[in-house]
Protein backbone atom coordinates (compact mmCIF):
# COMPACT_ATOMS: atom_id res chain seq x y z
CA UNK A 1 0.00 0.00 0.00
CA UNK A 2 1.38 3.39 -1.03
CA UNK A 3 1.87 5.91 1.78
CA UNK A 4 -0.24 9.04 1.35
CA UNK A 5 1.77 12.24 0.92
CA UNK A 6 1.00 14.95 3.46
CA UNK A 7 2.16 18.41 2.40
CA UNK A 8 4.74 20.24 4.48
CA UNK A 9 2.17 23.00 5.07
CA UNK A 10 -0.31 20.52 6.57
CA UNK A 11 2.44 18.86 8.61
CA UNK A 12 3.34 22.25 10.08
CA UNK A 13 -0.29 23.25 10.63
CA UNK A 14 -1.01 19.97 12.44
CA UNK A 15 2.08 20.33 14.65
CA UNK A 16 3.86 17.32 13.16
CA UNK A 17 6.91 19.25 11.89
CA UNK A 18 8.36 22.72 11.81
CA UNK A 19 8.28 23.37 15.56
CA UNK A 20 10.76 22.91 18.37
CA UNK A 21 8.76 20.05 19.91
CA UNK A 22 9.13 17.93 16.76
CA UNK A 23 12.93 18.24 16.58
CA UNK A 24 14.89 15.12 17.43
CA UNK A 25 18.22 15.77 19.13
CA UNK A 26 21.32 13.93 17.95
CA UNK A 27 23.37 11.53 20.03
CA UNK A 28 25.97 14.29 20.51
CA UNK A 29 23.22 16.65 21.71
CA UNK A 30 22.10 14.26 24.44
CA UNK A 31 25.68 13.45 25.44
CA UNK A 32 26.35 17.17 25.87
CA UNK A 33 23.09 17.61 27.77
CA UNK A 34 24.18 14.90 30.23
CA UNK A 35 27.42 16.81 30.83
CA UNK A 36 25.55 20.09 31.38
CA UNK A 37 23.17 18.47 33.88
CA UNK A 38 26.04 16.80 35.73
CA UNK A 39 28.01 20.06 35.98
CA UNK A 40 24.92 22.04 36.98
CA UNK A 41 24.14 19.63 39.81
CA UNK A 42 27.78 19.75 40.98
CA UNK A 43 27.80 23.55 40.92
CA UNK A 44 24.54 23.77 42.86
CA UNK A 45 25.90 21.36 45.46
CA UNK A 46 29.06 23.44 45.89
CA UNK A 47 27.06 26.68 46.16
CA UNK A 48 24.30 25.47 48.49
CA UNK A 49 26.01 26.99 51.55
CA UNK A 50 26.36 30.39 49.87
CA UNK A 51 22.80 31.41 48.97
CA UNK A 52 23.84 34.70 47.39
CA UNK A 53 26.20 32.94 44.97
CA UNK A 54 23.68 30.16 44.30
CA UNK A 55 21.07 32.78 43.40
CA UNK A 56 23.53 34.56 41.10
CA UNK A 57 24.44 31.23 39.46
CA UNK A 58 20.75 30.40 38.89
CA UNK A 59 20.06 33.85 37.43
CA UNK A 60 23.06 33.44 35.13
CA UNK A 61 21.98 30.00 33.90
CA UNK A 62 18.42 31.26 33.26
CA UNK A 63 19.84 34.21 31.30
CA UNK A 64 22.04 31.84 29.25
CA UNK A 65 19.03 29.60 28.55
CA UNK A 66 17.01 32.61 27.37
CA UNK A 67 19.94 33.77 25.23
CA UNK A 68 20.16 30.36 23.53
CA UNK A 69 16.40 30.28 23.02
CA UNK A 70 16.38 33.67 21.35
CA UNK A 71 19.37 32.66 19.22
CA UNK A 72 17.57 29.49 18.15
CA UNK A 73 14.48 31.49 17.21
CA UNK A 74 16.60 33.91 15.20
CA UNK A 75 18.41 31.07 13.37
CA UNK A 76 15.13 29.28 12.64
CA UNK A 77 13.62 32.46 11.19
CA UNK A 78 16.65 33.19 9.03
CA UNK A 79 16.80 29.58 7.84
CA UNK A 80 13.12 29.68 6.94
CA UNK A 81 13.48 32.97 5.05
CA UNK A 82 16.54 31.68 3.19
CA UNK A 83 14.75 28.43 2.36
CA UNK A 84 11.87 30.36 0.81
CA UNK A 85 14.32 32.43 -1.24
CA UNK A 86 16.03 29.25 -2.45
CA UNK A 87 12.65 27.82 -3.42
CA UNK A 88 11.77 30.95 -5.37
CA UNK A 89 15.14 30.80 -7.11
CA UNK A 90 14.73 27.11 -7.99
CA UNK A 91 11.23 27.82 -9.31
CA UNK A 92 12.69 30.53 -11.53
CA UNK A 93 10.67 33.29 -9.89
CA UNK A 94 13.70 35.40 -9.04
CA UNK A 95 16.76 36.01 -11.18
CA UNK A 96 20.30 37.16 -10.57
CA UNK A 97 20.68 40.80 -11.51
Amino acid sequence: MKKEYISAIRQMFNGKRGNSESLQGSKAYYEQLDIVVEKDELMREKLKDTPELLKLYEETTFAIDDYHGIGGDDCFGEGFRFGVLMGLDVAGLIKDE
